[in-house]
């Protein structure tokens, strides 16, 4: 039988890549410039790259899995790729690789999106397997009804041209896996379903009273049909009002951007009480915020997570965005309280509840002590370059950079030019909330002055040249301590041998007055 010139050339590059043992269905480009990988992606019609780090355990974990699946899938013209981010930083920074591992699948260059499937073989081939049939169907007035019932909740992408078409179709690629995804361009049936103007996106879910529409009407000023928008406003309208917090809803509360407002309950009975009594606020909040019932049996201890004791039933609020907490405590649980609680909370009047530990009195060592409570002052200080790390106190790594930190903040601390420009400080994270999401300890955050809200997290070696040269070369200030250092270093032991000859001067001046009083005495 004779091949397409088309998949004969796809097989012909993907052998080009294959691992050096020869023996991997897995394409290693681990070493390949941008260029080459982009020309990869464009000779193959469905690509997933795994973007990883070899010590990393999860990516261990995933390693034989992805290459079962990579064999199972080369007979369908699914290439299977890995980038090593340790061997080709500039590629990963391109892709905006932020953990490990990333998986991303392409249809093309401009048809880019996140692998959202189980990480066993199965899991990867049954995914990637619904990737080779097409994301969405047409839906008109006539078949409305039957696109509906294929699941909880249907999308429609009302589009009029080149444009929004083409960011529709990378929305629905990204999303098809998790819900009923359609197209239209009848206006007659977009109006009937609430459209003002084109373009625009209609979710339909089964426990909305009304369509949730995104157009130009509904979203104000703010309207902008693009991918992470209408991902947004999918997202949001599929998270069912006072539904259940589980692990297989967390996710979407979490990439929701709203902050979640739990009711912990103890017994079904509880569980359906709260449900009949907060639904109906519920859905009119769902805008501001998302409310929803969790376990206490299984997941009590998430109330410590929430600045709740875990005593239930209990209420307290998320936003996860800015990582504050705003638990219902000085007024006993009812609904009712929860009620008042959450309409102070969209008003805008009720404060977070920061975990913190005490303010030092003072700061006398060479690096700083960030706590919950003075987080804003010292990291904020607008005039200074400040370089942050995140700590946990039982992390080996923390430990292990200690000694080195300490010298980096000597360099500036112990300067009397330079300690008002750069501060070297560090925060206990478990112990004390701040306005960062990490992924693991430490992270080594530097804050420039000027730039506070451009902060750059460090990625280099932990070593004392390294931490300055990055203080270097992004803070504000531009200074580097060790070189300062260096150059202070024989004005020091000049001042010093100028210091031990007055010192001795004076010795002499005092011995010579004893010996004056003492003759004086005799």
């Amino acid at each position: 039988m004779k091949l397409s010139s088309c998949l004969l050339s796809a097989l012909v590059s993907l052998s080009t890549y294959v691992s050096a043992s020869g023996t991997s269905d897995v394409a290693d480009l681990s070493t390949k410039s941008t260029e080459e990988f982009n020309k990869f992606i464009e000779e193959h019609p469905l690509v997933l790259a795994k973007f990883f780090a070899p010590w990393c355990g999860h990516c261990k974990r995933l390693a034989p899995e992805y290459e079962i699946a990579a064999t199972e899938l080369k007979d369908q013209n699914i290439a299977l790729v890995e980038v090593d981010c340790e061997q080709n930083q500039a590629l990963c920074a391109e892709h905006k690789i932020q953990g490990y591992p990333t998986l991303y699948v392409f249809k093309s260059l401009d048809s880019k999106s996140q692998y959202q499937g189980g990480r066993t073989a199965e899991d990867i081939v049954k995914y990637m397997k619904k990737e080779l049939l097409p994301s969405s169907t047409k839906v008109t007035e006539e078949n409305l009804e039957e696109f509906k019932s294929q699941g909880p909740v249907s999308v429609i992408g009302f589009t009029n041209d080149k444009e929004s078409n083409a960011t529709f179709t990378a929305v629905s690629d990204a999303l098809h896996h998790e819900y009923n995804v359609g197209f239209s361009n009848d206006a007659e049936f977009a109006k009937s379903l609430g459209v003002s103007s084109f373009p625009a996106l209609v979710v339909l879910s089964d426990f909305l009273d009304t369509p949730s529409v995104y157009d130009a009407e509904s979203a104000g000023e703010d309207f902008d049909f693009n991918q992470d928008n209408l991902a947004l406003a999918v997202i949001r309208a599929s998270i069912a009002p006072a539904g259940e917090i589980a692990p297989e809803t967390f996710r979407a509360y979490m990439t929701s951007k709203l902050p979640l407002g739990y009711i912990f309950y103890t017994t079904p009975e509880e569980r359906e009480t709260y449900e009949k009594a907060i639904l109906s606020f519920a859905k009119e909040v769902k805008d501001k915020l998302s409310i929803g019932l969790i376990d206490a049996s299984k997941f009590g201890s998430h109330a410590g997570n929430l600045n709740l004791e875990e005593n239930f039933p209990a209420f307290s609020i998320h936003d996860m965005e800015k990582n504050r907490k705003f638990p219902l405590l000085d007024k006993e649980f009812s609904i009712e309280n929860v009620i008042e609680f959450v309409k102070d909370f969209v008003a805008g009047k009720v404060e977070p509840n920061l975990k913190s530990d005490p303010v030092p009195e003072s700061q006398d060592g060479p690096v700083y002590t960030v706590v919950g409570l003075n987080y804003n002052e010292i990291v904020f200080d607008d005039d200074k370059d400040v370089l942050l790390e995140i700590y946990a106190p039982w992390c080996g790594h923390c430990k292990q950079l200690a000694p080195t930190y300490e010298e980096l903040g000597a360099l500036y601390f112990n300067n009397d030019e330079f300690k008002d420009k750069v501060v070297v400080a560090k925060v206990d994270h478990p112990s004390n909330e701040i306005d960062i999401q990490i992924e693991g300890y430490p992270t080594i955050m530097l804050f420039p002055a000027g730039k506070k809200d451009e902060p750059i997290t460090y990625k280099g070696a932990r070593n004392l040249e390294a931490l300055n040269d990055f203080i270097r070369d992004n803070g504000a200030h531009k200074i580097d301590g060790i070189a300062a250092s260096k150059k202070a270093a024989p004005k020091a032991k000049k001042a010093k041998k100028s210091k031990r000859s007055k010192k001795a001067g004076k010795k002499a001046k005092k011995e010579a007055k004893k010996a004056e009083n003492t003759n004086d005495e005799l």
